[in-house]
């Protein structure tokens, strides 16, 4: 209680007297002082080793120590049970505690430990090194992803203590990474490395993390799609690419501008339509009849089935589509109500962008998917005159196959723009 009363008067005093820096005594040698009072009182406890310890431990307040003395305190803690209590007090060097918490064998011990301790402690423990990672003023990616990676290891790589912390480290993991995003680019790299290992119990990792918040890199969109289109609708690697795309954050700031870039929103648009179609349509057909009229046919036998793996991709890649902001009056909302055409980026062409070439396709098989691709994405749904030649029966083709909320959606968008330009709707034909 006495540390935890001190950290209070310590923060607070941080808070004030940081910015202006007292000349008698600088705040760096206070630091320094209250460190190792926090360090003392850690192995004090640890040395006790009384019932609870790791309960207690978890309730530290290590959001006031620096960033050297949470390396230390990282790795007594790790080694207070497979260490003799009088050798943590040599290790005052943060560098060989980095190496040390490195070596291979270390993690060996710890892990063992894990085993053989009662749940309830290990528990404590992984929680007190999460804690560790919550604070936010200190932003040391260096610790922050090595307690992310080892909490990942023990709930999910390793065999032998997987079972027992999978729940917990899931829920740890998801704390962390509400804190620190950047933590879910540290965990999908992991997960590439491991993914044989940790198996389906990925995707419920996946579906905890607050994946709102993730700003994943091009890169990372890559390995993604590779999942997505490498893998059979089977695959975990498939199941997590779909997780990962459902859970990212395609609605607005508030500020009213993308969360993400507009360029991602095409960019799995079309990822997903070429998906759709590898695992939907692209079948071999023997026979007279088109080979649009027979994908559109498989496509619905398919869809009839109701449970089977390509409903309910299908059932994911429509509603995804519907969540992304593809059309020029969604992406720039402030121009919602501008001329057809206008939009600060040109969309565009179906039959000339070579980038079109899945939505192409699937507009030349007759899919629903092409269509609405079409309308929302290129000059189709964008040029009033290109709309009326070529969108209208798109549309039509919506309409008629039930995907009445696909075109609601698209009127919504297409219709305000053209409200000044009524005369020209009456006089078409189309």
């Amino acid at each position: 209680m006495t540390v935890c009363y001190v950290s209070d008067h310590w923060a607070q005093y941080v808070s004030v007297a940081g910015p202006a820096r007292p000349s008698t005594i600088s705040l760096e040698k206070l630091q320094l002082e209250y460190d190792h009072l926090f360090l003392r009182a850690v192995l004090h406890v640890l040395r006790n080793k009384r019932l609870g310890i790791w309960l207690f431990m978890s309730e530290m307040p290590y959001g006031t120590l620096s960033s050297s003395m949470l390396w230390r305190v990282l790795y007594v803690m790790q080694c207070a049970e497979t260490t003799a209590p009088d050798t943590l007090n040599s290790t005052d060097n943060t560098y060989t505690c980095l190496q040390a918490l490195r070596e291979p064998s270390h993690q060996e011990r710890f892990e063992k430990w894990l085993c053989e301790v009662n749940s309830s402690d290990g528990i404590s423990l992984l929680t007190a090194l999460a804690h560790m990672a919550m604070p936010t003023h200190h932003s040391d990616p260096s610790f922050i992803t090595t307690i992310a990676l080892l909490v990942f290891q023990v709930s999910y790589v390793s065999v032998s203590t997987r079972e027992t912390y999978s729940k917990v480290g899931r829920e740890l993991l998801a704390a962390i990474a509400t804190a620190h995003p950047y933590v879910i680019s540290v965990l999908l790299d992991r997960l590439r490395e491991t993914i044989e290992t940790v198996g389906m119990v990925a995707l419920y990792l996946s579906k905890e993390l607050p994946l709102f918040l993730w700003r994943p890199s091009p890169e990372e969109v890559r390995v993604i799609g590779g999942w997505l289109l490498q893998h059979p609708l089977s695959a975990v690697e498939n199941s997590l690419a779909c997780v990962l795309l459902e859970g990212l954050d395609w609605g607005y700031t508030q500020d009213g501008t993308l969360a993400l870039p507009s360029s991602l929103h095409s960019e799995v648009a079309l990822l997903v339509a070429e998906a759709y179609q590898k695992y939907l349509t692209d079948k071999p057909y023997n026979g007279f009849i088109s080979e649009g009229i027979k994908q559109v046919s498989y496509l619905a036998s398919v869809l009839r089935l109701g449970l089977s793996p390509e409903a309910s991709f299908s059932q994911w890649a429509w509603q995804l589509l519907l969540r992304l902001k593809l059309h020029g009056n969604t992406q720039y909302p402030q121009a919602a109500w501008s001329t057809p055409g206008s939009a600060p980026n040109p969309s565009p062409e179906l039959t000339h962008a070579p980038n079109m070439h899945p939505v192409l396709r699937a507009v030349k098989a007759g899919l629903p998917i092409g269509c609405y691709l079409a309308i929302a994405m290129t000059t189709v749904g964008h040029r009033l005159e290109v709309f009326c030649t070529e969108g209208v029966d798109l549309l039509k083709n919506l309409i008629q196959s039930q995907h009445l909320r696909a075109a609601v959606h698209l009127l919504d968008n297409i219709l305000p723009p053209t409200y000044p330009l009524s005369f020209y709707l009456l006089k078409n034909t189309q």
